[in-house]
């Protein structure tokens, strides 16, 4: 019962943020790159794939600072996201990048009533910066795909 407690009270609070923070964009960083407009598609066996989580973590990122810069999105049901730079700004700093896939399945919680881990339906070898592709973001284009195998 502490437990169930203390899961609301976390629940009640990300909601709250989510409600009041999220409501405006911080003011633009100096340090921030010029950004493009950066989309990406989802596919596996040419079906377009909802819910999947699209991160871009700079490749030559070799301190957390340069990380800051990463991109991300989460795409919709036609399998498309237009990424944000550090969640708020739109597009993506030119430059190479590793790129990960998430989709996690539902919530489940066991028969005593525990939250159980959400397993990664995405092969490691997409979710993983060891294995990961690698995309090069340009300003000559703003569209990519990609067809991912193995789910």
């Amino acid at each position: 019962m502490k437990y169930l407690k203390s899961l609301t009270t976390v629940f009640l609070l990300i909601c709250v943020i989510n409600i009041f923070g999220c409501q405006r964009v911080p003011e633009r960083p100096n340090d921030l790159p010029e950004l493009m407009p950066c989309t990406i598609f989802v596919t596996f066996g040419g079906k377009k794939l909802a819910e999947v989580g699209i991160q871009l973590v700079p490749k030559n990122a070799i301190n957390d600072s340069a990380k800051r810069w990463a991109a991300g999105g989460k795409t919709d049901a036609e399998g498309k996201s237009a990424l944000k730079t550090a969640f708020y700004y739109s597009g993506v700093a030119e430059g190479e990048y590793y790129i990960l896939f998430t989709k996690f399945e539902p919530s489940q919680t066991n028969k005593n009533g525990v939250l159980l881990p959400a397993k990664n339906l995405i092969p490691a070898k997409y979710s993983q910066t060891k294995t990961a592709q690698i995309v090069a973001i340009t300003k000559h284009q703003s569209e990519y795909t990609f067809e991912l195998e193995g789910l």
